[in-house]
């Protein structure tokens, strides 16, 4: 029997089913990046995620240190217990370790994937949620996406660095 794949195996267990797309709070379509507002109503946040202690920790702690694959298993954990809209901006968070972990074994196509994937999938959330300065990550796998799709002598941007969002700002 062929396997499914973690992502889809996991959705059938918890009982969702697989569209193979995002699945939004309220049918609500994604808006372009200049459609970002700093307050959202189609988002309502249901869980709180802290970033100072337990998987989130730990996955920030892998991916600022370049251990991609790790931090996309430590944060995989908390996205299978995850809500909306929190699991989609987990899921993102998690595609664009999975991108930099492809990129360090040298598949481009994988990394332009996923990191596409994960901006689409980013991009409708707004400037900040959940702890996690969302526009400066966007801005960065934008210069990455068109420094990998474009043919150049140019060596890459830098990494991106998830930055915590200030307190005071919104969810």
């Amino acid at each position: 029997m062929k396997s499914r794949g973690r992502y889809r195996e996991s959705r059938l267990r918890s009982g969702a089913q697989w569209r193979g797309h995002i699945n939004k709070p309220n049918n609500e379509p994604l808006r372009t990046s200049g459609q970002r507002r700093e307050t959202d109503s189609c988002f309502h946040h249901r869980m709180s995620l802290d970033w100072t202690r337990g998987d989130l920790h730990e996955g920030l702690r892998c991916f600022h240190s370049g251990a991609f694959f790790e931090a996309h298993e430590h944060w995989e954990s908390v996205w299978l217990m995850a809500e909306e809209p929190e699991k989609t901006f987990l899921q993102g968070l998690i595609q664009v370790a999975a991108a930099f972990h492809h990129f360090q074994r040298g598949n481009c196509a994988g990394t332009i994937s996923l990191l596409r994937s994960a901006l689409r999938r980013l991009d409708g959330y707004a400037l900040a949620f959940a702890g996690i300065a969302v526009e400066p990550l966007c801005t960065t796998i934008r210069l990455w996406l068109e420094a990998l799709e474009t043919v150049s002598q140019s060596p890459p941007p830098p990494l991106p660095q998830l930055q915590l969002a200030e307190r005071g700002s919104p969810p």
